[in-house]
């Protein structure tokens, strides 16, 4: 993690280049090799990542963002919903920038490499706000989100007077 240089606005996220040679390589290599173990041990990592360099100010590694492609399945099919649910509660508090800033990470940049382990996905926004059905099919929202119980009638006419707003 960088921090940020505090302008309204900046992207938390750091596309600095690795030191030149043979060595900076290696090390680079090494730093997304360890993201790639991190993430994968407990995807949710990704999403708390976010909210930390959004609501703190902190840019993440280039070596962090060519990691993300590799756990985005397991975020997507195996984290809890209320899990995910609890993360973005917390941003959603932590005030209008930082959940600005958090939306611009999660929808506004492209994958590195998206066909490598991330299924595809054009941002982490499908695995951050999805999940899977019953099957363990990928779903970006939840069916139960989506369409309303059997039985609901939703429609207009169908409000009771005493939750008319009044006037």
């Amino acid at each position: 993690l960088l921090p940020s240089d505090g302008a309204a606005g900046s992207p938390a996220r750091s596309d600095s280049p690795a030191p030149a040679g043979a060595a900076g390589e290696g090390a680079e290599a090494l730093q997304v090799v360890w993201w790639i173990k991190v993430l994968r041990d407990d995807p949710l990592r990704v999403l708390r990542a976010l909210r930390f360099s959004a609501k703190l100010g902190f840019q993440l590694h280039s070596s962090f963002w060519l990691a993300v492609p590799f756990a985005l399945s397991s975020l997507q099919s195996k984290v809890a919903g209320s899990r995910k649910k609890d993360e973005l509660v917390k941003i959603a508090r932590a005030g209008r920038e930082p959940l600005l800033t958090f939306l611009d990470l999660s929808f506004g940049f492209p994958l590195p490499n998206a066909t490598c382990g991330g299924g595809g996905l054009p941002c982490l926004a499908p695995a951050l706000f999805g999940g899977a059905d019953p099957k363990g099919v990928a779903q970006f929202l939840s069916p139960a989100i989506v369409t309303p119980p059997e039985g609901a009638n939703l429609s207009p006419s169908s409000a009771s007077p005493s939750s008319a707003s009044p006037p």
